[in-house]
């Protein structure tokens, strides 16, 4: 846990003053015996400054003979200006070296599969940086221009990344610079006042059964391969995403009078996820004895784009797509509600739902056309059926025919 540093200030062996250092440390990097920060050179530079500072008005007051002020000499301290924020750096770190630290703090309070997200982002940052000549920039020098010159790059020809995880690319940039400006790198955060809207997904990456069916049945020589196929299958027939694909268990499975499903809280919102065991998932998870196998995401990207290279499948495979796979199968082709999509996908509003999987797809409304086609054939056939019988019936309620003839 991070915790403030306090200053205490006595006089005559008086309290008379205390006011926060305005620098944080975790608890076990604290020695209260030195009174000193170990384990991190950058933050025990601080704490000296702020001392040299404390010590420098100090001596001011007694030079002067002024009496001491301590509010007002701990508020200038606290509450310095700009000219000396950018003299308390004794050492000034690069930018990338900000965001490793960042990380490492980051570190301690997220998920493995969100640190791995913050690894890639710190390569995608290295690679721009390096491909403008620029790796070892300091953080005040990242400007807003930079910042939208990164988003341009992301999302251009050489990566091609959508618009929503470019913005976040450049938002983790930003909580980067926000975490250097607390920790009194720089005096403000140059790139605060940016925008990069959020774009409303119009089109919904997925496989079709089709794709599916040639991922099952291929047969893959590498025991590797088959493995990542078989746990993206999984995905595709269950919903769930990386991060809860790893933690599942045979013990979120439910049992329901005819019906078996798996019941398990989602990692990212905490709502039960509620997802009907289907022959092809049981296949899967009896395969490896209801104890799938364990990769890196980044592991099983790198797989799934050699299987979509081996099925001859012109996306962008990667192991989220195989949550949206399920929903849109489940929604297009088979006509299940949006409202049970959402306790299935464990969604904490079936708003969210809407918002991404609402949209008809050609396949939807083709089935939805058979399906109307179907029914009107069948009422046309009954109506036909029908009026055929009660022709019959009327030819058989005929009256005798009655010849008239005139007799000599």
């Amino acid at each position: 846990m991070e915790s403030p540093i306090y200053c205490r200030i006595e006089l005559d062996n008086c309290l008379i003053g205390d006011r926060s250092t305005g620098i944080y440390v975790i608890d076990e990097q604290w020695n209260s015996k030195k009174q000193e920060i170990i384990d991190n050179p950058f933050l025990q530079s601080k704490l000296e400054e702020f001392r040299l500072m404390l010590k420098k008005n100090h001596l001011k007051y007694e030079l002067t003979g002024e009496s001491i002020n301590v509010n007002k000499l701990l508020n200038k301290i606290n509450n310095p200006n700009k000219d000396q924020l950018s003299n308390l750096a004794i050492t000034e770190i690069t930018l990338l070296s900000l965001i490793e630290e960042y990380k490492i703090f980051k570190s301690r309070k997220i998920k493995r599969n969100t640190f791995d997200t913050y690894e890639v982002a710190i390569r995608h940052i290295r690679a721009y940086l390096s491909s403008i000549d620029k790796l070892k920039i300091l953080p005040k020098e990242f400007n807003e221009e930079l910042a939208y010159s990164y988003f341009e790059w992301l999302v251009g020809e050489n990566n091609n990344f959508e618009n929503n995880y470019s913005r976040r690319l450049v938002l983790f940039l930003k909580s980067a610079l926000d975490y250097g400006k607390k920790k009194l790198v720089i005096v403000s955060n140059p790139i605060a006042e940016i925008e990069i809207k959020k774009t409303k997904c119009d089109h919904v990456v997925h496989l079709t059964l089709e794709e599916l069916n040639r991922i099952e049945n291929f047969k893959f020589a590498s025991e590797h391969l088959q493995k990542c196929a078989d746990l993206f299958l999984f995905q595709c027939y269950t919903g769930l995403d990386y991060g809860d694909l790893n933690s599942i268990k045979i013990s979120n499975v439910c049992a329901e009078e005819f019906l078996n499903f798996i019941s398990k809280p989602r990692n990212k919102t905490k709502k039960t996820a509620i997802i009907p065991i289907t022959a092809k998932v049981r296949d899967i998870w009896e395969k490896y004895s209801y104890n799938l196998p364990k990769f890196a995401n980044a592991t099983l990207n790198k797989a799934l784009k050699q299987i979509a290279l081996f099925t001859n499948i012109k996306k962008r495979v990667t192991t989220h797509i195989g949550r949206k796979t399920f929903a849109m199968i489940a929604i297009n082709y088979y006509g299940i509600s949006l409202t049970a999509v959402s306790k299935m996908l464990g969604h904490g509003s079936i708003r969210t739902t809407e918002d991404f999987y609402a949209k008809a797809t050609k396949e939807s409304i083709v089935n939805e056309f058979s399906r109307l086609n179907l029914i009107t054939c069948e009422i046309n056939h009954s109506i036909e059926n029908r009026q055929q019988h009660n022709v019959g019936r009327l030819e058989q309620a005929k009256p005798p025919k009655t010849v008239y003839e005139k007799r000599a």
